[in-house]
């Protein structure tokens, strides 16, 4: 008889919250065609395991591998090939087990939009209670990336994708206004959207950045005081501390359009002018954002057989 091909393999893998210790060195082979039923107790860490299974809890220590390769709830193939149903909200009485998996591993795979970008914000990326949608929005962002769809978060939309994807995000010690250079990466350089970037600026208004980067995630770029630009999540998954979508309108907008009296910001009135001047005079910053919207719309164009 033909040996079956190796699945999963967890090896020697421990979970503790603080001193407690739920799972203790635990390993596990599952190969191709097998059911696995795991046993026990309530409060035994049944859902525990099955969480770092797959992916949605990192173990204290031990490796997980599916399919020869690390579990990553953040890569889209990985979670085109694996599918649960944990939590008792999410079953559908009138479904099967088999019917459950089927269902989310159609979710997975099967998906209509070419692609989902989220654009910026006044308020901040975890004020829920100010804006309620906040959150199904990171809910959003988690699924479209599980999903294998293209992403790019703007401003806001980058915060909202790192903290959704387990990132951190804090307020800068100061408001970044206007354009500014971007120091592209070594892997920004080469990276197929953000290179356009390489030599040009992009324009800026921001008070929050991200600090803490999800794990697996490539850093593409600093601004001038070398706080994090650009970021490739996974495959086709960016985000972007700049604003690739605006002009010179847009932005006199978001200044010189209020009033001295409205303008709350923490800089002073007179920059805000400045800054729209300078948006203005720089045709740099158009020419860019022209050739990045270009080049996004050629990465996230369905590949025809």
């Amino acid at each position: 008889m033909a040996s079956r091909s190796t699945v999963l393999v967890a090896k020697d893998i421990s979970k503790s919250y603080g001193d407690r210790t739920i799972v203790d060195h635990l390993s596990l082979t599952v190969r191709e065609g097998e059911a696995v039923a795991l046993t026990g107790r309530n409060g035994a860490g049944k859902s525990t395991v099955l969480r770092m299974l797959v992916g949605a809890d990192r173990p204290s220590s031990g490796t997980i591998e599916v399919l020869g390769k690390k579990v990553s709830e953040t890569n889209p193939e990985f979670r085109r090939n694996v599918a649960t149903v944990i939590d008792d909200l999410d079953f559908f009485p009138d479904l099967s087990v088999v019917e459950h998996l089927d269902l989310l591993a159609r979710a997975h795979g099967l998906v209509d939009a070419d692609a989902l970008v989220v654009l910026g914000g006044s308020m901040g990326c975890l004020d829920d209670v100010q804006a309620p949608w906040l959150a199904p929005t990171r809910e959003l962002i988690v699924r479209t990336v599980h999903a294998g769809i293209p992403f790019l978060g703007v401003c806001l939309g980058h915060q909202l994708a790192t903290v959704a994807l387990g990132g951190r995000v804090c307020t800068s010690d100061h408001l970044c206004l206007g354009p500014a250079e971007m120091h592209l990466t070594p892997d920004g350089e080469k990276d197929p959207l953000l290179s356009v970037y390489s030599g040009h600026r992009g324009i800026h208004f921001n008070n929050d950045v991200a600090v803490v980067l999800p794990e697996d995630a490539v850093l593409l770029a600093r601004d001038p005081s070398g706080q994090i630009e650009a970021v490739r999540f996974a495959e086709r998954v960016w985000g972007v501390q700049f604003h690739p979508e605006c002009t010179p309108e847009i932005f006199d907008g978001w200044t010189i359009g209020h009033t001295e009296k409205e303008w709350k910001q923490r800089l002073p009135w007179s920059e805000a002018i400045s800054a729209a001047e300078a948006v203005r005079r720089d045709e740099d910053v158009v020419t860019a954002e022209k050739a990045f919207a270009v080049r996004f719309l050629e990465l996230i164009a369905p590949t025809t057989a």
